[in-house]
This record gives structure tokens, sequence and C-alpha cells, in this order.
């Protein structure tokens, strides 16, 4: 089996996942509304096709569980 998936969610994630160096996790403004609680992070910036910037988390590791509760 074959599949083609597209439109701009695709294509925010590639560039994301283009962006990210080896070991690196990098999130959407979406994901990471969901998850900031959990996950210690820095906002930092993502290019995209003609110089757009997109917003993005860098995940730097999993917060104490003491602060998260």
């Amino acid at each position: 089996m074959e599949f083609t998936v597209v439109g701009d969610a695709v294509n925010r994630a590639s560039h994301y996942c283009d962006a990210a160096k080896g070991g690196e996790v990098l999130i959407s403004p979406d994901v990471f509304r969901h998850v900031h609680r959990f996950f210690n992070t820095r906002e930092t910036e993502v290019l995209a096709k003609h110089d757009e910037k997109l917003r993005a988390y860098l995940v730097a590791g999993i917060k104490d569980r003491q602060t998260v509760g």
C-alpha cells in the first residue's frame, strides 16, 4: 500500500522536522498549548518557504513532577 498526505498541516510538520537537529524535538504552538505544563521548552523559529518564519518550541526536557501537579 502507498499513501499520500498533503495540506498545510503536513507542510508545516515537514518544516519542523527538517529544522530539528539530531536528537531535538520541535513542536508547534498548537502542540505547545497542550503539553507546556509537562515539558521545559524554549521558544524559537523555523524557516519555511520564502523566508516565512514559523514559531516553534524546542523541547528541553520533562518538568519535575512536583512542578507539574
